[in-house]
């Protein structure tokens, strides 16, 4: 059986888990905190990748656009080549 407390020992005790009960509640801020800036921070991240998908996205139909049109070049320069051979 647990003895009774004395009035100075319930009061030690009583101040010793007030403490504890502070600390913990600044543990859950600084974790609450730590979990809001990193989703803040894979936003972020998110976002970046975006753009760049969207640049990749953008850089890659102006080089097919360019490689259409040189492609167009050589075969207006190849029939033109075969017309000139066929006059000579």
């Amino acid at each position: 059986m647990a003895r009774k407390l004395t009035f100075s020992e319930a009061a030690a005790e009583a101040a010793r888990l007030e403490s504890a009960a502070h600390e913990l509640r600044e543990m859950a801020d600084a974790t609450h905190k730590t979990a809001y800036e990193m989703r803040l921070r894979a936003t972020a991240a998110r976002k970046k990748a975006q753009q760049t998908t969207r640049r990749a996205k953008t850089q890659t139909a102006k080089a097919s656009d360019q490689t259409s049109a040189v492609h167009r070049v050589e075969k207006t320069g190849h029939a033109v080549h075969q017309k000139a051979r066929k006059l000579t």
